[in-house]
């Protein structure tokens, strides 16, 4: 490798190596089933990470005579070059040339793995490219994420034992209230008897299966339900990104200018179109919603590509979408 070639190359393996980073991070932020407090490790792991990207890559030699004494600078700079084996851990791509990067490259590679983790971290608190805040609650969430866990994670309190474990979780929602991060605390006797609930389960359940197992109790125990509504709003405070960016093309469907809507109905529409069949499974929701509203859709006129149902719609349609229980309606009607 010599001259443009050589740096290009150089370069290329670099960007490899931090966006791999960046790509594994961004698939761990993808999963619907991360809670907020989850969510944010990761987020915090790819700042660490990323520092430690930057400190792993080779310092160029100390401008000093070799009688010299060393500073603690000078110390740590000679233990990073002599760390080959951190570089290759580090840097998997841009380690194979190693041994052709002069200093002025490693200074830039430096810089720009700095700068990176440091927009990570803004972003991680709610700042737009200017860098302002205004009208996010990033940090006012992450300063109350041990809170939120004390509540809101079900394992860590299947593990506690001792029930004087509720006094803490108390004092957690009582933050959370004055933070005003949630309306209202919670009647110690739902507290006390969602931790009965909890115990009652077997060993080794999810989050999730531990709210599914508290939902299915509160059938015959409402009481819990003051406890279920705190948790929903805890897990669902901080959604995943996909979720928010699926929920606002909806928003945007519901409310375009193509559109003639009653705007009173729009909180429902957003619901039904959230929540329901996709349209290939949706006949009979349509079909109950023109019963019970007695409307009349007629057409002027039926082409022959309209009346025929495609392969494609047909495939479709006998796939079983899982929405299409959540409103009930009679098929034989």
């Amino acid at each position: 490798m010599e001259g443009a070639d050589r740096s290009f190359r150089i370069r290329v393996a670099a960007l490899l190596d931090l966006y791999t980073v960046l790509g594994r991070t961004s698939r761990c932020l993808q999963d619907l089933q991360q809670l907020p407090w989850e969510r944010q490790e990761h987020t915090k792991r790819l700042r660490e990470e990323l520092d430690s990207m930057t400190h792993a890559l080779p310092s160029p030699a100390p401008a000093t005579s070799r009688a010299a004494p060393l500073d603690s600078a000078a110390i740590l700079s000679e233990l990073q070059r002599a760390d080959p084996e951190e570089m290759a851990e580090r840097w998997p791509s841009l380690a194979r040339y190693a041994s052709d990067i002069d200093s002025s490259l490693v200074a830039e590679i430096s810089a720009f793995s700095r700068a990176l983790g440091k927009h990570c971290a803004k972003r991680g608190m709610g700042a737009d490219r200017r860098g302002a805040t205004k009208g996010s609650h990033n940090a006012k969430l992450l300063n109350a994420m041990e809170d939120v866990r004390t509540v809101a994670d079900l394992r860590e309190l299947r593990q506690s034992r001792s029930s004087g474990v509720l006094r803490f979780v108390d004092s957690a929602i009582q933050r959370l209230v004055a933070r005003r991060i949630v309306p209202a605390g919670v009647p110690p006797a739902s507290l006390r008897l969602a931790y009965q609930a909890i115990q009652d389960t077997r060993e080794g359940l999810t989050n999730q299966e531990l709210f599914k197992e508290l939902w299915k109790a509160s059938k015959t125990q409402p009481e819990l339900q003051p406890f279920l509504s705190l948790i929903s709003r805890l897990w669902l405070i901080s959604p995943a990104e996909s979720v928010v960016e699926s929920m606002g093309s909806a928003v945007k469907e519901v409310f375009g200018a193509h559109r003639q809507l009653l705007h009173e109905n729009a909180a429902k529409e957003l619901i039904v179109r959230w929540n329901g069949p996709d349209m290939c499974s949706a006949d009979g929701l349509i079909l109950e919603v023109q019963r019970r509203h007695k409307f009349n859709f007629t057409r002027s006129a039926i082409s022959i590509t309209a009346a025929t149902e495609g392969t494609v719609l047909a495939r479709h349609k006998t796939k079983k979408c899982p929405r299409e229980s959540f409103f009930y309606f009679n098929k034989t009607r």
